[in-house]
């Protein structure tokens, strides 16, 4: 008996102990009840108004306790109804969207909560496409060469071809005689009639495939004696990345018969000068790429004036720099101002946090100057920085920011304690009262920079008056855009935007052609600044018209040869004065969300806008300007494959 009452009590004992190891042997949680886990819920979702909402697609809970708690979420809302997790809204909520919470028990009384922000859109149409650009390759037509003509001298032996191609005036030379004579045997050139007085700047953009020599110049169409005008190249290299050749010269009325004449313009691909080395250093096989080429005209006079002048030998009362010198510091930045030993001085002890170049500021005041909408004016200083440090430099309103910006000047690639001289013109865009400041955006610091220090001197504006006006004539190779025999195309409505379409600056070089199915745009000198190296879908003769009371879904596939970044703007174009007023979509690396990241394999980019309520003569715009983009030594090259726009219309 007692031994039966024994085996029973062990029994007893041992599925007590059971029990307290959750019936498997062990306690993974020691005993202790855990949270319940809720899985799937999304931080968004959007719908069209009276379309149903079901919450609890795609949710899961679990709970190590108690297995699969799913059936016991429950779904709530102050301003919704839910019927088995199921709602449908019928008032639009865009802005702040409706909260939905989730939450589950477990069997113990522990609870688990997640939420979601539902916005509920216009009920629209399906989607329906407004817009596919088509990438088949434009045919080549006279008017494409603007005027330039090939000349191969095939009686010298030259063997040689010249089209318009990938975006260029392509000239092929297979042979180039080692025993030429004649270095204008092989050029590009042009006959433009009835040139008046004036300053001239000729320019031609443009490499090679190997290092080769050129000549350039401009001679007089109508003496029959031997006349050029200004100081001529010759037989200079022509490197293999893309370089800006420029000829500077001025017709007079002496040079002129009644008031015009005629030039011939000339870029010839010759042997190297003889009197230095023979022809045989000339290379017997090369390929000459030229992007564009310009003439610059520039006439009239003009007078200007000193209307404020800064050489910081004063200091301020208080010693730092609160009349003369500003600093803006935003996202964590410190900086001081102090004016001492003849000069500005700015102190950067800490950069933002997330450094923007506009996020850390130096503001030099231009005293109680009136800068006038349209006036001319020109500014210069010294600047000088301890470590190397990118910069823009800016005219605009101390308080107003960009809305009140007289003009953008330049960028500034900074070296250790290198003074640069600038001297810059411009147009003021705005008026500005007696706050106008010489800006200098400075928060984003070269690489390993922490602390820097500048300093800025004679600080020199002037307005300028008369009427010298300068007139440009660009031609650039491309089979679309403006200038193009496809101008008008509306299955072509492509530009391409570089830095130096504007001057002989090397801050954006580029060209763009459609191959194989593709818009190809090739960045050979990339800019920091974005607005440098763009790609335009649609412009003022030709736009992409978008109708009234929609949603805009915009798509495109596009690759880089390099992974870069890429800020993407829609724009209405019929905005009036102020450019912002047309922004219909904008995602750039200075807001919150940044940039497309673009990179060797296809990437399909794609948004929704909100609704728009007036037709729309949109501008697609690309831009791929950085800092890391300016220090690719070797370009990139981007490929966009498809691009498309659909409306989903407001549903009657």
């Amino acid at each position: 008996m007692k031994k039966i009452f024994a085996i029973g009590m062990a029994a007893a004992l041992s599925l007590t102990l059971l029990a307290g190891c959750g019936g498997g042997g062990e306690n993974p949680n020691n005993g202790e009840n855990t949270k319940p886990t809720l899985s799937g819920v999304q931080q968004t979702a959007t719908i069209m108004a009276g379309q149903e909402f079901d919450a609890l697609a795609g949710v899961t809970a679990t709970d190590k306790e108690d297995g699969d708690l799913t059936s016991k979420i429950v779904v709530s809302s102050d301003e919704l109804t839910f019927v088995d997790g199921k709602t449908t809204p019928t008032m639009v909520n865009t802005s702040m969207g409706y909260y939905i919470t989730y939450s589950v028990k477990d069997s113990g009384g522990l609870e688990a909560t997640a939420s979601t922000t539902l916005f509920v859109t216009e009920k629209v149409s399906e989607l329906e496409n407004v817009f596919t650009a088509d990438f088949t390759a434009p045919a080549v037509k006279d008017e494409d060469k603007h005027g330039w003509n090939a000349w191969i001298d095939a009686g010298k032996g030259i063997e040689a071809t010249a089209e318009i191609k990938d975006g260029a005036y392509v000239i092929d030379v297979t042979n180039m005689p080692q025993d030429l004579d004649d270095d204008g045997a092989l050029n590009l050139n042009q006959t433009m009639n009835d040139l008046g007085v004036g300053q001239y700047r000729f320019i031609v953009w443009a490499k090679a495939s190997v290092e080769t020599y050129y000549c350039m110049f401009a001679k007089d169409a109508v003496k029959t004696e031997w006349t050029t005008y200004g100081d001529g190249h010759y037989h200079q290299k022509l490197e293999t990345s893309t370089k800006a050749y420029a000829l500077d010269f001025e017709l007079t009325e002496e040079n002129l018969t009644d008031g015009k004449t005629n030039i011939e313009f000339h870029f010839n691909l010759g042997r190297k000068n003889s009197e230095t080395a023979t022809s045989a250093n000339m290379p017997e096989k090369f390929t000459v790429y030229v992007n564009k080429i310009a003439l610059y005209k520039t006439t009239g006079t003009e007078k200007q004036e000193e209307v404020f002048k800064n050489d910081f030998s004063t200091p301020d009362a208080e010693g730092a720099g609160t009349s003369q010198i500003y600093p803006r510091n935003d996202n964590g930045a410190a900086s001081t101002a102090t004016i001492e030993n003849g000069v500005a001085t700015f102190n950067i002890t800490k950069y933002p946090d997330a450094p923007n170049i506009w996020e850390l500021k130096a503001d030099v005041a231009l005293g109680t100057v009136k800068i006038e909408k349209g006036a001319k004016y020109r500014v210069t200083f010294d600047i000088t920085s301890e470590k190397a440090q990118k910069a823009e430099a800016v005219v605009e309103n101390g308080r107003g920011g960009d809305n009140a910006r007289a003009a953008f000047l330049k960028e500034l690639d900074l070296q250790p304690n290198e003074k640069q001289e600038c001297d810059f013109t411009f147009t003021a865009e705005n008026e500005i009262g007696a706050e106008a400041m010489l800006r200098f955006q400075i928060g984003k610091p070269s690489e390993g920079v922490t602390t820097n220090v500048l300093t800025i001197d004679n600080v020199v504006l002037y307005a300028i008056t008369g009427n010298k006006t300068t007139e440009k004539q660009v031609d650039k190779f491309f089979l679309f855009g403006n200038g193009s025999s496809n101008k008008t195309d509306p299955k072509l409505p492509f530009d391409v935007t570089n830095g130096s379409d504007d001057d002989v600056s090397n801050a954006g070089i580029g060209t763009a052609y459609i191959k194989d199915g593709k818009l190809v745009y090739e960045i050979e000198q990339g800019s920091a600044s974005a607005g440098q190296n763009k790609i335009v879908i649609g412009y003022w003769d030709n736009p992409i018209d978008l109708p009234a009371d929609a949603y805009y879904v915009v798509s495109l596939k596009v690759k880089a040869s390099v992974a870069i970044g890429m800020d993407v703007c829609l724009h209405d174009m019929d905005c009036g004065d102020v450019w912002d007023d047309g922004l219909i979509f904008r995602r750039a690396s200075w807001m919150d969300e940044g940039n497309y990241s673009i990179g060797t394999t296809e990437t399909t980019v794609e948004f929704k806008t909100d609704i728009v309520y007036k037709a729309s003569k949109c501008e697609l715009i690309l831009e791929f300007g950085s800092e890391a983009l300016s220090k690719l030594t070797g370009g990139v090259t981007i490929e966009i494959s498809e691009i498309k726009i659909g409306v989903q219309k407001l549903a009657d």
